[in-house]
């Protein structure tokens, strides 16, 4: 890989050497090393998540059998963002990006690997691995907005739009793949499971000190309970974001039955961990032939009754997957709740 090497003049605050790089439009995209190094990031971490979704649910039911302990992995999931997410966008914008990023996963390393040592126990410790997940979803929700803001920094502006494009397609593919990969290799136990998911954070983590410095961000105010707000105002103030916003926060929270798929991976449908995965995989399959529909037959009107259409498509699918007694029509029907959503 080809590093594009940042001119001698010193960058303005806020703007990336790399960026303002000028190169031939047409250039492969992994000829820039820095895209290159942040694509390897995004791949291996967001599989790393997605396979500890999987395999953290069914340890967790294969050591209680209960369905309230499932649910509290969600709880402990759902805490994080919502104790996290104001100082994480205040982090982002104040503090040197690929820093906080290198943070961000060695922290998920280290709840990775402690999950890895509590499955290795003789009697693992149930709130151990509340409180792992926990961290570890605290280092996730400081990793979406770093990603959103170095991806602009790591790449030429006249590739942009083919980076962002692919930066995408990678998360869609890792959610695609991550879930089911993860159900797959349970056959050789937690530990081994564990392992893996701690290894691809291990290779995130050697990218990211592998990567070059973007640039530091423009200088910010002060922060104050002003600064704080400020996003919550802008949103607020603008009825159509608040209430599309509203709307997903209402469908997530109430329409959302993937805490239950250990459950009926295995006293329903009497699939092994590989079925959780597959059933976790589904919608991420449903969204990307939503996407490819979509990118073909973009709505140009209409949009409320079409939000509206979707809201019910992917409520009509879940009722239909909480009676289905087969793993094909299961998956066809997550499938659908996707490409409803």
């Amino acid at each position: 890989m080809k590093e594009i090497k940042p001119p001698p003049d010193k960058e303005p605050a806020g703007s990336s050497a790399i960026e303002n790089q000028r190169v031939d439009p047409s250039t492969p995209l992994f000829r820039v090393r820095s895209f290159s190094l942040l694509f390897i990031t995004r791949v291996a971490s967001t599989t790393a998540f997605q396979m500890l979704s999987v395999v953290v649910g069914w340890h967790v039911y294969e050591l209680t059998d209960s369905a309230l302990q499932l649910g509290l992995i969600g709880l402990a999931q759902f805490m994080a963002p919502l104790l996290f997410m104001v100082p994480a966008g205040q982090i982002v914008d104040r503090y040197n990006r690929r820093l906080v990023l290198r943070c961000c996963y060695a922290v998920a390393f280290l709840s990775s690997a402690g999950l890895m040592l509590v499955a290795a126990m003789p009697a693992p410790s149930i709130a151990a691995i509340y409180a792992l997940i926990f961290v570890n979803m605290a280092a996730r929700t400081f990793e979406q907005p770093l990603m959103q803001a170095l991806l602009p920094a790591t790449v030429p502006r006249a590739i942009l739009n083919r980076a962002i494009a692919a930066h995408v397609s990678a998360r869609h593919l890792s959610v695609l793949i991550g879930p089911s990969l993860g159900g797959v290799l349970y056959i050789f136990g937690p530990v081994f499971d564990y392992g893996v998911c701690t290894a691809l954070v291990l290779a995130a983590v050697v990218a990211t000190l592998m990567m070059s410095d973007p640039g530091r961000p423009a200088d910010q105010p002060d922060v104050s309970l002003e600064t704080l707000l400020a996003g919550f105002r802008f949103i607020w103030r603008r009825e159509t974001i608040l209430g599309a916003m509203l709307f997903e926060f209402a469908a997530a929270l109430f329409g959302s039955a993937s805490a239950l798929f250990p459950i009926y991976a295995r006293d329903i449908l009497e699939t092994g961990a590989w079925g959780a995965g597959v059933l976790r995989s589904a919608p991420a399959l449903g969204a990307l032939i939503g996407a490819a529909i979509l990118t073909r037959l973009p709505i140009r009107r209409a949009g409320g009754l079409w939000l509206y259409a979707g809201f019910g498509i992917s409520g009509v699918a879940t009722v239909v997957f909480g009676f289905s007694q087969t793993l094909a029509l299961s998956v066809t029907a997550l499938m659908v709740v996707g490409l409803g959503d």
